[in-house]
């Protein structure tokens, strides 16, 4: 996977290291495990599962959903049909965040569907909303699933529109995790970081939400 794509790797999440994942990889050292005790984007398990620098990959988050949905992109890859997350009006959205149960799906369209990756506010302002939801249907949706959502972005990259339609940069980023192909499996966990199972001289990545940070984290207790 060239070095572009890579850099797109893991779920579109506040905090996301995808960038530095590389660099914060080559700078860990080689063991039998590696554990990532708040996973997040999973940007930094996906990394090290195709760098060949350990044998075992354990991503954890507290967030039962978005452990769910990182391993249903992953390991049953094509179960999650992501074009039907390219068009979520505002009202759809509102109506995810405050009446739906806690869900993959619903994770999912909170994620690409809001201001910042914070899951609360709808991503444009009523003013912009119709616009781009306009442009969205004319360059990204496609009912006949003739081309990639990756296809369908540069599709929309080339017509040189200035509107940035930010929800199919992450969609788009979501199938780049479908395509993945690691070198081996994560074991996925849904734990509190005090009862993971460490080993003597496992390699320990551990990146906290910030302190006093806006964004909840699932109700992360900093102290």
């Amino acid at each position: 996977m060239e070095k572009s794509r890579i850099l797109e790797k893991g779920l579109p999440y506040v905090g996301n290291k995808n960038q530095k994942a590389p660099q914060i990889i080559d700078a860990l050292p080689k063991a039998k495990s590696l554990v990532d005790v708040v996973g997040g984007s999973e940007a930094i398990s996906l990394a090290a599962a195709t760098s060949n620098r350990w044998e075992i990959v354990i991503y954890n988050d507290k967030r039962t959903t978005v452990v769910n949905l990182l391993r249903t992109l992953i390991e049953n890859n094509k179960s999650i049909d992501l074009d039907l997350y390219t068009h979520i009006t505002r009202r759809q959205f509102f109506d995810w965040r405050d009446n739906q149960p806690d869900s993959i799906e619903r994770t999912l369209i909170l994620l690409c569907w809001s201001f910042f990756n914070d899951e609360k506010s709808y991503l444009w302002g009523k003013d912009k909303e119709q616009v781009n939801l306009d442009l969205i249907q004319k360059y990204i949706v496609d009912d006949d699933h003739n081309l990639s959502i990756k296809d369908r972005h540069q599709k929309y990259l080339d017509s040189n529109n200035p509107i940035r339609l930010s929800p199919i940069s992450r969609i788009k980023r979501l199938e780049l995790i479908q395509e993945t192909q690691i070198s081996l499996p994560i074991i996925y966990l849904n734990m509190d970081y005090s009862e993971l199972p460490i080993n003597e001289n496992d390699v320990v990545y551990c990146d906290p939400p910030y302190l006093n940070s806006f964004h909840r984290y699932g109700g992360f207790d900093d102290n």
